[in-house]
């Protein structure tokens, strides 16, 4: 959904890979060995929070709350 926003840098490969690495890893600290929709959502703003940025900052200002949005728009779909 990031690729589709036009004032936001989307999300790279990278972040994927880091989003579903620590959607395991948040299963595993919760005792399964198998990842929830529910782990995905709740460490989406951490990983994506740092790396999205509007186009107009030129990629400086790094917000929990575009990342927030974002989920918000994708749990909507």
């Amino acid at each position: 959904a990031s690729r589709h926003q036009q004032n936001m840098i989307p999300l790279s490969t990278r972040a994927g890979i880091d989003l579903t690495r620590s959607a395991e890893a948040l299963a595993y600290f919760y005792g399964r060995d198998y990842v929830l929709p529910e782990d995905v959502q709740e460490i989406f703003p951490f990983i994506a929070g740092h790396r999205l940025s509007t186009n107009q900052s030129g990629g400086r200002d790094y917000e929990l709350g575009l990342a927030q949005q974002l989920l918000e728009e994708i749990s909507v779909r």
